[in-house]
């Protein structure tokens, strides 16, 4: 019998979940060979990447292991369900929140996180750091009690694994919040941001068109670290595009390096030049009014000759105007950063197991307007 939990929102967490269980029950034990990952897709109806994505959580937790050629397999590990602490809470709970900076784009998570906590009368620090050296001397503040906290919410926080190792080694609570994709056998606020790419594609498909550019940030840092944001938002124009078998042609991408409104515009104009489409999903929020201002200067009417969905069409007032419109996704930020703080509150308290990674998933919707056509 399924012990699956329909409350958990993430497939992977769900059939991870369930298979920790049945092997801390004995249904696979030690050295026994473990379903491959085709018999697990066609048990559960799920995609490689769900599959994978369980199985990934399962072997770090050291459950099972995999070996080129022969297959998975069962470890002799125990499977614990009161997992050992060497952290202690204090009597008042006090959260610390670590961000590099505070940018336009992360107020609405801010503004959540702060709400949250005054509700509950939780104290909130806001540790902010400058590069590498600092972040690591504040998580060892924290950490060694130099700073007093009882957990911490993670944002904008790029090289992730050497930190949260320093956490797990304590096992302290700790939260990712504003992440566009899963860090394996990570505490994290899930933005389907890959999801969100899919919705605005998906619609301007709807309306009709075939050939649809893609006007995005680089995909990786100039240090060649992954932009896991872009990343993320790319695969979703990839799926939409596949699953309606649509040819992804590499002359309708283009990626700019920074994030400037000349820059989108330099790449907006390459691509007019280059090539022709009826439609473009522009992947970050702000790039947005600059392919529209080269669109109208090049004689394009938005959206009669080119329709135009965005990532983010709530990150500036100025996609809602008159003069724009921009139809595209919805990150729901307050809401994220309320979610962060209830579930790091639950790790705290021991409501929800710190041995198994906590991962919820809050789902982006999609805004109409006048830029695809449908206003």
């Amino acid at each position: 019998m399924s012990i699956m939990n329909k409350n958990l929102k993430y497939k992977h967490k769900r059939i991870y979940m369930e298979l920790r269980e049945r092997i801390r029950r004995g249904e696979y034990g030690p050295g026994q060979r473990f379903p491959t990952q085709r018999e697990l897709m066609a048990n559960y109806g799920v995609s490689f990447s769900t599959i994978a994505s369980a199985l990934s959580a399962l072997a770090q937790e050291g459950l099972i292991a995999r070996y080129h050629g022969r297959g998975t397999f069962v470890t002799d590990k125990t499977v614990s369900s009161n997992p050992s602490t060497t952290y202690q809470r204090s009597s008042q709970i006090a959260l610390g929140l670590f961000i590099p900076h505070i940018s336009p784009h992360s107020t609405g998570t801010l503004k959540g996180v702060y709400e949250e906590t005054h509700k509950t009368t939780t104290k909130l620090e806001f540790i902010i750091y400058d590069g590498e050296d600092e972040k690591r001397k504040r998580c060892r503040d924290v950490l060694d009690g130099t700073i007093k906290m009882d957990g911490c919410l993670l944002m904008h926080l790029p090289g992730y694994e050497e930190i949260i190792a320093a956490l797990k080694e304590k096992n302290f609570p700790y939260i990712i919040i504003d992440t566009p994709c899963i860090h394996e056998g990570m505490n994290q606020i899930l933005q389907d941001q890959c999801k969100g790419a899919e919705l605005a594609v998906e619609h301007l498909i709807e309306h009709g068109h075939e050939r649809i550019a893609y006007l995005g940030l680089a995909r990786t840092h100039e240090g060649g670290e992954p932009n896991y944001w872009f990343q993320a938002r790319f695969e979703g124009y990839q799926n939409a595009l596949e699953r309606a078998g649509l040819v992804i042609d590499p002359a309708t991408i283009m990626e700019v390096p920074n994030v400037s409104y000349e820059d989108a515009c330099r790449g907006m104009k390459s691509l007019l030049e280059r090539t022709e489409f009826s439609a473009i999903f522009v992947s970050c929020g702000s790039f947005s009014i600059a392919a529209i201002d080269v669109l109208r200067a090049e004689g394009k009417r938005v959206p009669l000759d080119v329709a135009v969905t965005s990532f983010s069409a709530d990150l500036s007032a100025e996609m809602a105007s008159d003069k724009y419109n921009v139809s595209g996704t919805l990150t729901p930020q307050v809401e994220i950063g309320r979610i962060a703080v209830r579930a790091l509150t639950r790790l705290i308290d021991g409501s929800v197991p710190r041995d198994v990674p906590y991962v919820e998933e809050v789902p982006m919707t999609f805004l109409k307007r006048r830029s695809c056509g449908c206003v």
